[in-house]
Protein backbone atom coordinates (compact mmCIF):
# COMPACT_ATOMS: atom_id res chain seq x y z
CA UNK A 1 0.00 0.00 0.00
CA UNK A 2 2.98 2.72 -0.45
CA UNK A 3 1.83 5.94 -1.54
CA UNK A 4 5.25 5.76 -3.55
CA UNK A 5 3.32 3.64 -6.20
CA UNK A 6 0.66 5.62 -5.79
CA UNK A 7 2.93 8.42 -7.17
CA UNK A 8 4.27 6.36 -9.81
CA UNK A 9 1.25 5.79 -10.95
CA UNK A 10 0.23 9.37 -11.29
CA UNK A 11 3.58 10.26 -12.81
CA UNK A 12 3.30 7.29 -15.08
CA UNK A 13 -0.22 8.41 -16.42
CA UNK A 14 0.32 11.68 -17.08
CA UNK A 15 3.57 11.09 -19.18
CA UNK A 16 0.94 8.40 -20.71
CA UNK A 17 -1.06 11.68 -21.43
CA UNK A 18 1.32 14.05 -22.69
CA UNK A 19 2.56 11.47 -24.89
CA UNK A 20 -0.60 10.07 -26.31
CA UNK A 21 -1.38 14.23 -27.10
CA UNK A 22 2.50 14.13 -28.70
CA UNK A 23 1.74 11.47 -30.80
CA UNK A 24 -1.67 12.18 -31.39
CA UNK A 25 -0.87 16.11 -32.78
CA UNK A 26 2.13 14.29 -35.14
CA UNK A 27 0.15 11.26 -36.35
CA UNK A 28 -3.35 13.47 -37.01
CA UNK A 29 -1.52 15.86 -39.65
CA UNK A 30 0.57 13.35 -41.26
CA UNK A 31 -2.31 11.19 -42.10
CA UNK A 32 -3.85 13.83 -43.55
CA UNK A 33 -0.89 14.89 -45.95
CA UNK A 34 -0.78 10.79 -47.23
CA UNK A 35 -4.40 10.23 -46.90
CA UNK A 36 -7.48 11.76 -47.66
CA UNK A 37 -9.96 12.69 -44.87
CA UNK A 38 -12.73 9.45 -45.90
CA UNK A 39 -9.59 7.07 -45.28
CA UNK A 40 -8.51 8.98 -41.95
CA UNK A 41 -12.62 8.98 -41.06
CA UNK A 42 -12.30 5.49 -42.59
CA UNK A 43 -9.97 4.57 -39.46
CA UNK A 44 -12.21 5.92 -36.94
CA UNK A 45 -15.27 4.20 -37.86
CA UNK A 46 -13.19 0.88 -37.84
CA UNK A 47 -12.04 1.29 -34.23
CA UNK A 48 -15.03 2.82 -32.85
CA UNK A 49 -17.67 -0.06 -34.44
CA UNK A 50 -15.05 -2.69 -33.15
CA UNK A 51 -15.30 -1.55 -30.02
CA UNK A 52 -18.98 -2.70 -29.48
CA UNK A 53 -17.78 -6.35 -30.18
CA UNK A 54 -14.96 -6.11 -27.35
CA UNK A 55 -18.00 -5.61 -24.95
CA UNK A 56 -18.58 -9.50 -25.57
CA UNK A 57 -15.55 -9.70 -22.89
CA UNK A 58 -18.72 -9.09 -20.54
CA UNK A 59 -16.80 -7.18 -17.90
CA UNK A 60 -14.33 -9.90 -17.34
CA UNK A 61 -11.14 -8.03 -18.67
CA UNK A 62 -12.31 -5.43 -15.83
CA UNK A 63 -12.69 -7.70 -12.84
CA UNK A 64 -8.85 -9.46 -13.36
CA UNK A 65 -7.21 -6.56 -10.98
CA UNK A 66 -10.22 -7.22 -8.64
CA UNK A 67 -10.59 -10.84 -8.62
CA UNK A 68 -6.79 -10.72 -8.48
CA UNK A 69 -6.66 -8.56 -4.97
CA UNK A 70 -7.51 -11.29 -2.25
CA UNK A 71 -5.15 -14.26 -3.62
CA UNK A 72 -2.45 -11.40 -4.31
CA UNK A 73 -3.01 -9.45 -0.54
CA UNK A 74 -2.93 -13.30 0.96
CA UNK A 75 0.12 -14.38 -0.86
CA UNK A 76 -0.86 -17.58 -1.30
CA UNK A 77 0.77 -18.99 -4.90
CA UNK A 78 -2.30 -21.85 -5.53
CA UNK A 79 -5.14 -19.00 -5.33
CA UNK A 80 -3.21 -17.11 -7.69
CA UNK A 81 -2.14 -19.60 -9.91
CA UNK A 82 -5.59 -21.07 -10.09
CA UNK A 83 -7.68 -17.65 -10.53
CA UNK A 84 -4.45 -16.84 -13.50
CA UNK A 85 -5.41 -20.41 -14.85
CA UNK A 86 -9.51 -19.37 -14.96
CA UNK A 87 -8.74 -15.56 -16.55
CA UNK A 88 -6.27 -16.62 -19.12
CA UNK A 89 -9.08 -19.57 -20.22
CA UNK A 90 -11.69 -17.56 -19.96
CA UNK A 91 -10.35 -14.45 -21.56
CA UNK A 92 -9.30 -17.08 -24.82
CA UNK A 93 -12.35 -18.22 -25.27
CA UNK A 94 -13.55 -14.66 -25.50
CA UNK A 95 -11.22 -14.05 -27.63
CA UNK A 96 -12.49 -16.68 -30.23
CA UNK A 97 -15.77 -15.52 -29.72
CA UNK A 98 -14.87 -11.87 -30.71
CA UNK A 99 -13.23 -13.23 -33.87
CA UNK A 100 -16.18 -15.07 -35.04
CA UNK A 101 -18.49 -12.35 -34.32
CA UNK A 102 -16.49 -9.80 -36.16
CA UNK A 103 -15.33 -12.23 -38.81
CA UNK A 104 -19.61 -13.04 -39.85
CA UNK A 105 -20.34 -9.56 -38.99
CA UNK A 106 -18.07 -7.70 -41.43
CA UNK A 107 -20.55 -8.03 -44.50
CA UNK A 108 -23.03 -7.29 -42.35
CA UNK A 109 -21.70 -3.96 -41.00
CA UNK A 110 -20.26 -2.72 -44.35
CA UNK A 111 -23.58 -3.32 -45.92
CA UNK A 112 -25.27 -0.97 -43.71
CA UNK A 113 -23.14 1.63 -44.04
CA UNK A 114 -22.84 1.27 -47.73
CA UNK A 115 -23.91 4.96 -48.42
CA UNK A 116 -21.64 6.78 -46.33
CA UNK A 117 -18.17 4.15 -47.77
CA UNK A 118 -17.85 4.42 -51.38
CA UNK A 119 -17.31 1.47 -53.28
CA UNK A 120 -13.47 2.26 -53.88
CA UNK A 121 -13.22 2.30 -50.20
CA UNK A 122 -15.13 -1.29 -49.99
CA UNK A 123 -12.05 -3.31 -49.96
CA UNK A 124 -9.73 -1.45 -47.87
CA UNK A 125 -12.64 -0.95 -44.86
CA UNK A 126 -13.12 -4.82 -45.07
CA UNK A 127 -9.49 -5.36 -45.07
CA UNK A 128 -8.68 -2.66 -41.96
CA UNK A 129 -11.93 -4.47 -40.47
CA UNK A 130 -10.33 -7.48 -40.36
CA UNK A 131 -7.11 -7.21 -39.77
CA UNK A 132 -8.05 -4.91 -36.48
CA UNK A 133 -10.46 -7.75 -35.29
CA UNK A 134 -7.80 -10.32 -35.70
CA UNK A 135 -4.85 -8.61 -33.76
CA UNK A 136 -7.87 -7.69 -30.69
CA UNK A 137 -8.44 -11.30 -30.67
CA UNK A 138 -5.21 -12.41 -30.21
CA UNK A 139 -3.80 -10.70 -28.18
CA UNK A 140 -6.72 -10.68 -25.67
CA UNK A 141 -6.11 -12.74 -23.23
CA UNK A 142 -2.76 -10.79 -23.01
CA UNK A 143 -4.34 -7.81 -21.58
CA UNK A 144 -5.05 -9.34 -18.41
CA UNK A 145 -1.34 -8.21 -17.43
CA UNK A 146 -3.19 -5.22 -16.55
CA UNK A 147 -5.21 -6.47 -13.98
CA UNK A 148 -2.08 -8.14 -12.04
CA UNK A 149 -0.22 -5.10 -11.95
CA UNK A 150 -3.32 -3.26 -11.20
CA UNK A 151 -3.94 -5.59 -7.73
CA UNK A 152 -0.36 -5.23 -7.22
CA UNK A 153 -0.62 -1.84 -7.09
CA UNK A 154 2.11 -1.80 -10.20
CA UNK A 155 0.06 0.25 -12.97
CA UNK A 156 2.51 2.30 -14.31
CA UNK A 157 4.61 -0.57 -15.91
CA UNK A 158 1.26 -0.51 -18.45
CA UNK A 159 1.46 2.96 -18.51
CA UNK A 160 5.07 2.94 -19.48
CA UNK A 161 4.60 0.28 -22.08
CA UNK A 162 1.66 2.54 -23.34
CA UNK A 163 3.58 5.14 -24.04
CA UNK A 164 6.17 3.35 -25.50
CA UNK A 165 3.83 1.86 -27.76
CA UNK A 166 2.64 5.47 -28.54
CA UNK A 167 5.83 6.42 -29.92
CA UNK A 168 6.78 3.00 -31.37
CA UNK A 169 3.30 2.98 -33.14
CA UNK A 170 4.04 6.46 -34.77
CA UNK A 171 7.26 5.68 -36.08
CA UNK A 172 5.70 2.60 -38.12
CA UNK A 173 2.72 4.76 -39.02
CA UNK A 174 4.85 7.13 -40.45
CA UNK A 175 7.03 4.33 -42.30
CA UNK A 176 4.26 2.52 -43.68
CA UNK A 177 2.29 5.89 -44.98
CA UNK A 178 5.71 6.29 -46.80
CA UNK A 179 5.85 2.64 -47.96
CA UNK A 180 2.03 3.41 -49.66
CA UNK A 181 0.03 0.99 -47.44
CA UNK A 182 -2.27 3.71 -47.31
CA UNK A 183 -5.03 3.20 -44.87
CA UNK A 184 -3.21 -0.18 -43.53
CA UNK A 185 -1.00 1.71 -41.98
CA UNK A 186 -2.65 2.36 -39.35
CA UNK A 187 -3.30 -1.48 -39.07
CA UNK A 188 0.52 -2.25 -39.33
CA UNK A 189 1.52 0.58 -36.81
CA UNK A 190 -0.97 -1.28 -34.25
CA UNK A 191 0.29 -4.38 -34.81
CA UNK A 192 3.69 -2.92 -33.94
CA UNK A 193 2.22 -0.90 -31.13
CA UNK A 194 0.27 -3.81 -29.31
CA UNK A 195 3.27 -5.81 -29.26
CA UNK A 196 5.13 -3.22 -27.30
CA UNK A 197 2.57 -2.64 -25.30
CA UNK A 198 1.68 -6.24 -24.10
CA UNK A 199 5.68 -7.56 -23.94
CA UNK A 200 6.57 -4.94 -21.27
CA UNK A 201 3.80 -5.45 -19.00
CA UNK A 202 4.11 -9.44 -19.04
CA UNK A 203 8.30 -8.62 -18.34
CA UNK A 204 7.07 -6.43 -15.21
CA UNK A 205 5.19 -9.22 -13.66
CA UNK A 206 7.64 -11.97 -14.90
CA UNK A 207 10.63 -9.48 -12.44
CA UNK A 208 7.83 -8.40 -10.10
CA UNK A 209 7.30 -9.66 -6.11
CA UNK A 210 5.14 -12.63 -7.24
CA UNK A 211 5.82 -15.70 -8.43
CA UNK A 212 2.44 -17.35 -10.87
CA UNK A 213 2.49 -20.68 -11.87
CA UNK A 214 -0.83 -21.39 -14.39
CA UNK A 215 -3.11 -23.89 -12.97
CA UNK A 216 -5.76 -25.06 -15.25
CA UNK A 217 -6.23 -28.41 -13.18
CA UNK A 218 -7.71 -26.46 -10.07
CA UNK A 219 -10.36 -24.20 -11.61
CA UNK A 220 -13.89 -24.60 -9.64
CA UNK A 221 -17.14 -24.02 -10.98
CA UNK A 222 -17.44 -21.84 -8.18
CA UNK A 223 -14.64 -19.60 -9.20
CA UNK A 224 -16.40 -19.23 -12.78
CA UNK A 225 -20.00 -18.31 -10.78
CA UNK A 226 -18.42 -15.71 -8.58
CA UNK A 227 -15.90 -14.68 -12.02
CA UNK A 228 -19.44 -13.72 -14.18
CA UNK A 229 -21.15 -12.72 -10.96
CA UNK A 230 -18.97 -9.40 -10.37
CA UNK A 231 -18.31 -9.33 -14.39
CA UNK A 232 -22.03 -8.40 -14.82
CA UNK A 233 -22.06 -5.27 -12.89
CA UNK A 234 -18.86 -3.62 -14.96
CA UNK A 235 -20.04 -4.90 -18.11
CA UNK A 236 -23.37 -2.70 -17.55
CA UNK A 237 -20.94 -0.02 -16.96
CA UNK A 238 -18.85 -0.90 -20.04
CA UNK A 239 -22.21 -0.57 -22.13
CA UNK A 240 -22.71 2.35 -20.65
CA UNK A 241 -19.24 4.23 -21.04
CA UNK A 242 -19.43 2.89 -24.84
CA UNK A 243 -22.61 4.67 -25.53
CA UNK A 244 -21.49 7.78 -23.93
CA UNK A 245 -17.88 8.21 -25.83
CA UNK A 246 -17.75 5.73 -28.41
CA UNK A 247 -21.04 5.94 -30.10
CA UNK A 248 -20.92 8.71 -31.77
CA UNK A 249 -18.64 7.59 -34.53
CA UNK A 250 -20.94 5.37 -36.03
CA UNK A 251 -23.82 7.17 -35.92
CA UNK A 252 -22.00 10.53 -37.69
CA UNK A 253 -20.57 8.46 -40.26
CA UNK A 254 -24.16 6.84 -41.02
CA UNK A 255 -25.90 10.12 -40.79
CA UNK A 256 -23.31 12.01 -42.33
CA UNK A 257 -19.70 10.24 -44.29
CA UNK A 258 -16.39 9.29 -43.10
CA UNK A 259 -15.23 13.24 -43.57
CA UNK A 260 -17.34 14.50 -40.81
CA UNK A 261 -16.04 11.58 -38.76
CA UNK A 262 -12.75 13.08 -38.94
CA UNK A 263 -13.72 16.51 -38.63
CA UNK A 264 -15.57 15.44 -35.31
CA UNK A 265 -12.27 13.80 -34.79
CA UNK A 266 -10.27 17.03 -34.94
CA UNK A 267 -13.01 19.22 -32.93
CA UNK A 268 -13.18 16.71 -29.98
CA UNK A 269 -9.73 15.93 -28.79
CA UNK A 270 -9.43 19.21 -26.52
CA UNK A 271 -12.89 18.20 -24.41
CA UNK A 272 -11.43 14.47 -24.78
CA UNK A 273 -7.92 15.28 -23.32
CA UNK A 274 -9.48 17.77 -20.33
CA UNK A 275 -11.40 15.21 -18.83
CA UNK A 276 -8.30 12.48 -18.55
CA UNK A 277 -6.47 15.30 -17.40
CA UNK A 278 -9.08 15.48 -14.48
CA UNK A 279 -9.58 12.04 -14.28
CA UNK A 280 -5.95 10.71 -13.95
CA UNK A 281 -4.88 11.60 -10.42
CA UNK A 282 -8.63 9.84 -9.03
CA UNK A 283 -7.79 7.06 -11.16
CA UNK A 284 -4.02 6.30 -10.67
CA UNK A 285 -5.09 6.26 -6.69
CA UNK A 286 -7.91 2.78 -7.00
CA UNK A 287 -5.26 0.40 -6.86
CA UNK A 288 -4.19 1.72 -3.14
CA UNK A 289 -7.99 1.73 -2.13
CA UNK A 290 -8.44 -2.14 -3.35
CA UNK A 291 -5.50 -2.86 -1.32
CA UNK A 292 -7.21 -0.91 1.32
CA UNK A 293 -10.14 -2.47 1.27
CA UNK A 294 -9.09 -6.24 1.34
CA UNK A 295 -6.68 -5.38 3.83
CA UNK A 296 -9.86 -4.33 5.69
CA UNK A 297 -9.16 -0.67 6.27
CA UNK A 298 -11.84 0.70 5.75
CA UNK A 299 -11.77 4.05 7.64
CA UNK A 300 -8.66 4.81 5.82
CA UNK A 301 -10.43 3.98 2.74
CA UNK A 302 -13.01 5.96 3.30
CA UNK A 303 -11.59 9.07 4.50
CA UNK A 304 -9.57 9.35 1.20
CA UNK A 305 -11.90 8.33 -1.09
CA UNK A 306 -14.06 11.25 0.31
CA UNK A 307 -11.41 13.77 0.25
CA UNK A 308 -9.93 12.80 -3.48
CA UNK A 309 -13.81 12.60 -4.36
CA UNK A 310 -14.64 15.84 -3.52
CA UNK A 311 -11.43 17.57 -4.99
CA UNK A 312 -12.49 15.72 -8.29
CA UNK A 313 -15.70 17.28 -8.33
CA UNK A 314 -14.79 20.62 -7.63
CA UNK A 315 -12.11 20.62 -10.39
CA UNK A 316 -14.73 19.25 -12.53
CA UNK A 317 -17.29 21.98 -12.34
CA UNK A 318 -14.51 24.17 -12.44
CA UNK A 319 -13.51 22.53 -16.14
CA UNK A 320 -17.09 22.55 -17.01
CA UNK A 321 -17.64 26.77 -16.18
CA UNK A 322 -14.52 27.39 -18.08
CA UNK A 323 -15.10 25.59 -21.67
CA UNK A 324 -18.29 27.11 -21.43
CA UNK A 325 -16.72 30.65 -21.08
CA UNK A 326 -14.23 29.84 -23.79
CA UNK A 327 -16.20 28.28 -26.31
CA UNK A 328 -17.77 31.74 -27.80
CA UNK A 329 -14.45 32.69 -28.21
CA UNK A 330 -12.98 29.13 -29.69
Amino acid sequence: MSRRAVVNTAAASYVQLASGVLTGFIAFPLALHYLDTERVGLWAFVTSSLGCFLLLDFGVMSSTGRLMGEPIHSGDPKECGRWLGLFLLVTGLQGLLIFLAGWFSTDWVLDFFKDKIPDALRPEARSLWLWMLSLNALTFPLRISGGILYAQNRIYWTLLSSTAASWVGLLGFFLFLKAGASSMAYAYSAGLAMLVSYVLPWLAIYWGPHRFKISLGDIRWSDVKQLFNFSSGVFVIGIAVQVAFFSQTPVITKLLGLSAVTLFMASSKAGAYGLQILWRTFDSLTPRWQQLYVAGDRAHLAASFQRYTGLVMSLALLGGTFVIVLNHPF
